[in-house]
């Protein structure tokens, strides 16, 4: 296993050099809404945090291009496709592949692939509908939550119970009163209810001083 961690840190320094290469949270949102990935041409760079399209330009280096080799060999053995095959593959075979290898996905995409999974229902495939539909969800998540650390940080004293604790019902009231702050162009699909459920998940416990 030691040989996948040399080479994936001999990836990583050539990509981190080149930063262009490098995969973002909105490539992997869009990666993220097709059914499949060809497997050495697309879904290979995505794992190692490279961007497919600017793939050959990084491989030009020769180290990259010897490490990312070693790479696709043990990758595509465990997918059991040819190492000259690109066949298209799903991205959560493709990741389980990948993490059976000890590699793990870059984090913008670890976690656009964790919420599909979440929410899809089991053995369903995700579709361009689908993804699209939960990558908006994770933004308005991701808005709320940034919402609720700006109010509990510019308003606390409106943020707060009657024993002084972070109330996540007062703040999930806060950010309806003013939700044309942050929703300029609809109000948030969840329920005042289930954003203060979403709050509450980070919120210090009542007695945590």
């Amino acid at each position: 296993m030691n040989i996948f961690f040399f080479q994936l840190a001999v990836l990583s320094t050539a990509i981190s050099a080149q930063v262009q290469y490098g995969v973002s949270t909105l490539d992997c949102e869009a990666w993220a809404k097709k059914d499949r990935w060809l497997a050495a041409s697309e879904g290979l760079p995505l794992v190692l945090g490279a961007r497919p399209e600017e793939w050959a330009g990084l491989m030009a280096a020769t180290e990259c291009a010897a490490a990312a080799r070693e790479i696709w060999t043990a990758l595509a053995a465990q997918l059991g496709v040819g190492v000259e095959e690109d066949p298209p593959i799903a991205p959560i075979k493709l990741r389980a592949a990948a993490e059976s290898l000890g590699l793990m996905l870059p984090p913008p995409l670890a976690a656009v692939l964790d919420f599909l999974a979440r929410v899809l229902p089991t053995g369903r495939e995700t579709n361009e509908e689908d993804a699209q539909t939960v990558v908006l969800a994770a933004q308005e998540r991701e808005i709320l939550l940034g919402a609720a650390l700006l109010l509990v940080t510019r308003m606390p004293e409106r943020c707060v119970n009657e024993l002084g604790y972070f109330d996540s019902a007062r703040v999930a009231t806060l950010i309806r009163e003013k939700s044309l702050l942050w929703f300029p162009l609809a109000p948030p699909s969840l329920t005042q209810d289930e954003i203060a459920r979403l709050i509450a998940k980070w919120l210090p416990p009542q007695g945590s001083d």
